[in-house]
């Protein structure tokens, strides 16, 4: 099974494929997933199954937080860093005007 690309088209159906054959889908991983946990990075992965306010079956990803542990949770990290950077960059240019 070739792996998707978070983000990418097909990465749910392909992700949730993963996770139903306790296999973890983080990039370059394929750990086991041990009552929902990755044995290898440590990220913890499920399937939300649809309810009330959410018609639809989705993969869910809980990055492990441990630095250097998980390639795809470091990354992700750093992506959510910037952007907080970029807001708090935004909010002092307008409270300057």
């Amino acid at each position: 099974m070739d792996e998707v690309p978070l983000g990418e088209l097909g990465y749910a159906d392909w992700a949730m494929r993963l996770i139903e054959a306790d296999t973890c889908p983080c990039a370059g991983c394929g750990g086991h997933l041990a009552d929902r946990t990755c044995t290898a990075c440590g990220c913890l992965y499920w399937i939300a199954e649809p309810h009330r306010w959410d018609d639809q079956r989705r993969p869910v990803w809980v990055p492990c937080y441990e630095d250097g542990r998980c390639a795809a949770a470091d990354r992700h990290r750093a992506e959510e860093r910037a952007e907080l950077e970029r807001q708090a960059e935004i909010r002092r240019q307008q409270e300057r005007r």
